[in-house]
């Protein structure tokens, strides 16, 4: 004889909410959310590629990317920066600039990522600018909500610092919300096996930290508004006044990403961390 199981209605709602609640508590965790796995710009070499710090960036960018595509994430690895007020960029053979965006996603072609997997941002110059633009033409357009930045140890302090303001920075038309995903970061090893250029870059890292914490961030107050403001206006790699002031030499002391004061010898050693 079949045996009729009859449910209370109480038993049918406990179980409503209970997949109700599981499935909230996926959503929170970010597991039905896209990914961005962002690779900060890190300069070129003279050949227009990769340097080995910024080639630790993207190979540990890869491997984060295949694990979480193993999980059937949507995952996008966003590169950064179009080169640095410090240098030109070198040029390919039909005489255009290769940017450090373009010459990081060759890479990660090479590699195997798919071109749909791969979103390039080349305006910026500079790290703060590479959080501004990747704010701005990516997450907040895409709606991505979390986001993993991967770099160097040395780095990884400005970095952070950064980011983590640039996206707190309250957007007017969104009624004053600042940015409400995930924000994560991975570090990798120092990749500069030069012992002398390694500590010209950890020094300038450091002052340029201490330059963004205790002027920089109040210069341009909590909205997206006075930023865009500042860095079009104040920001030495951007602004206009660059064209009719000396800083257009590129002198690293007068980069509105941090103050730094170095010797001559030091500025050589310096550049060959860009």
């Amino acid at each position: 004889m079949k045996r009729i199981v009859i449910h209370s209605p109480i038993e049918g709602a406990f179980s409503v909410l209970f997949l109700v609640a599981f499935f909230y508590l996926l959503w929170k965790s970010g597991e039905f959310l896209p990914v961005a796995i962002v690779i900060p710009g890190g300069g070129l070499t003279k050949g227009g590629e990769c340097p080995p710090h910024t080639k630790l960036r993207i190979e540990k960018a890869f491997s984060l990317y295949t694990e979480k595509k193993k999980l059937k994430r949507v995952v996008h690895i966003i590169t950064l920066s179009g080169g640095t007020p410090y240098k030109p960029n070198p040029v390919d053979n039909n005489g255009f600039p290769i940017w450090e965006a373009t010459a990081a996603t060759k890479l990660l072609l090479s590699m195997g990522v798919p071109p749909e997997d791969i979103f390039e941002e080349a305006f910026s110059l500079d790290t703060i600018g590479n959080a501004y633009y990747l704010r701005m033409l990516h997450t907040e357009p895409s709606g991505i909500d979390k986001v993993i930045v991967v770099t160097n140890s040395w780095h990884m302090p400005r970095t952070k610092a950064i980011f983590d303001c640039v996206f707190n920075l309250r957007i007017p038309n969104r009624k004053g919300l600042r940015f409400l995903g995930d924000m994560k970061y991975v570090e990798v090893a120092a990749g500069i096996d030069d012992a002398n250029v390694l500590l010209a870059r950890e020094k300038k890292e450091k002052a340029a930290l201490k330059q963004f914490k205790e002027k920089t961030m109040k210069e341009f107050g909590g909205s997206i508004e006075s930023f865009h403001k500042w860095l079009y206006t104040k920001h030495n790699a951007y602004s206009a006044h660059r064209l009719i002031s000396s800083s257009s030499d590129g002198d690293m002391k007068k980069q509105g990403d941090g103050e730094v004061t170095l010797s001559a010898e030091e500025k050589a050693l310096l550049l060959k961390s860009y």
